[in-house]
């Protein structure tokens, strides 16, 4: 027995030390190692489900899960007790059943709802899901199965409590938010490209990633927004790469985690010079899938390259990328990254309006619009 409660001290000290570690991630706004701005990961651990009224992150909630289930499992490792052996197993079982269904629950919303993963919760999950079949295995509160499967269902019961007030308290938008005191750069309109109408009485900027899988889902629903308002709103599109290689504004890393977005970036921008005609399609491209229904995935850079090829001719493609029009607007896209990135919010997709930014995430077009309205004072009729 001891053995075993060695086991399930491991397990829920490593999953207590993700869930810590994910917590103060979560209340201090730092980036996670190996989660850069963009990533799926990041996508999950910003989203609106990692946290609770908006307020609590839930994370915290599973700190004190494991930290419980690490000191149930140190007092069996102790000196044998009945008072202990009494108390302690049904506790265990009736927690294991709390850690199994929430860790069903928080993986069908990165399934089905995010559609993103993040390796530390998935990792946290896996620890869990494991100790709570070694309690299953090891541990006997009371003589029956019957006791022991009501305990269960009692955990059950309180993570699909949980998972209940998420989905009716979670907010359908949530974002990060900033002002900048000193006038931003302004690209220059004729060489950045736009959805809406030019001369739109409103007009914001979008900061992208090519390689970013929250930027492909916030690109769609600013693609339906503009056909919705296109004569009150312009959109204008600034593929702003998450590379180090080419935004000096993102810290470097030991791996370039969105190594080619800046010749995908580039490339975009360069069809847009070339052929307005042409950087649609390529747009529609580069966010697209070849398959309805296919999960999206970021283009090969070869495989983009071919695509621009023949859309405008090599050699066509090949001067827009040398030309001072493309440098001079690439580093602007990144001058506005860096502008707005000073309050420890560097992630993206992010619209600019004005002095004030966002880092949106909105459920659906509906939800997009209420947002710009809320925060910008953006009417779209």
């Amino acid at each position: 027995m001891r053995i075993w409660s060695g086991a399930m001290a491991l397990l829920s000290a490593i999953a207590l030390f993700i869930a810590v570690y994910l917590t103060v991630h979560a209340l201090n706004g730092t980036e996670t190692i190996g989660c850069a701005a963009g990533s799926s990961c990041d996508r999950v651990l910003g989203s609106r489900w990692s946290m609770l009224f908006g307020l609590l992150p839930v994370s915290a909630l599973a700190s004190s899960v494991y930290a419980v289930t690490l000191c149930c499992a140190l007092l069996l490792l102790g000196k044998p007790d009945p008072e202990t052996d009494r108390l302690v197993p049904p506790l265990l079982f009736a927690l294991s059943g709390a850690i199994v269904g929430s860790a069903v629950w928080f993986t069908i919303l990165q399934v089905a709802v995010l559609h993103a993963f993040c390796p530390y919760c998935m990792a946290s999950h896996a620890a869990g899901v494991l100790l709570a079949v070694l309690v299953w295995a090891v541990c006997r509160p009371g003589d029956s199965r019957r006791c022991r499967l009501l305990l269960i269902a009692a955990g059950v019961a309180a993570a699909l409590m949980l998972a209940a007030v998420q989905w009716f308290t979670t907010p359908r938008t949530v974002y990060a938010r900033g002002y900048t005191e000193a006038p931003l750069p302004d690209p220059d309109k004729a060489d950045t490209p736009y959805l809406g109408r030019p001369d739109a009485p409103y007009t914001c900027y979008l900061l992208f990633d090519y390689q970013c899988s929250h930027c492909q889902r916030m690109h769609g629903l600013v693609w339906e927004l503009t056909a919705a308002y296109g004569d009150s709103l312009c959109v204008r599109l600034c593929p702003t790469p998450l590379s180090p290689a080419c935004n000096p504004y993102v810290s470097h890393t030991s791996k370039d985690l969105f190594e080619g977005s800046c010749d995908l970036a580039r490339m975009a921008e360069a069809l847009w010079l070339t052929d307005t005609a042409a950087f649609y399609a390529f747009d529609a491209y580069l966010f697209g899938t070849d398959r309805e229904g296919d999960a999206w995935k970021p283009r090969p850079v070869e495989a983009a390259r071919n695509r621009a090829v023949r859309l405008v001719g090599e050699k066509r493609l090949d001067e827009a990328l040398r030309s001072e029009r493309l440098a001079r607007n690439f580093a602007t896209f990144a001058e506005l990254f860096g502008r707005t990135s000073m309050s420890g919010q560097s992630g993206i997709p992010r619209l600019i309006y004005g002095a004030g930014w966002i880092i949106p995430d909105a459920e659906d077009v509906t939800a997009l619009k209420t947002l710009l309205d809320e925060v910008f004072g953006i009417r779209l009729e």
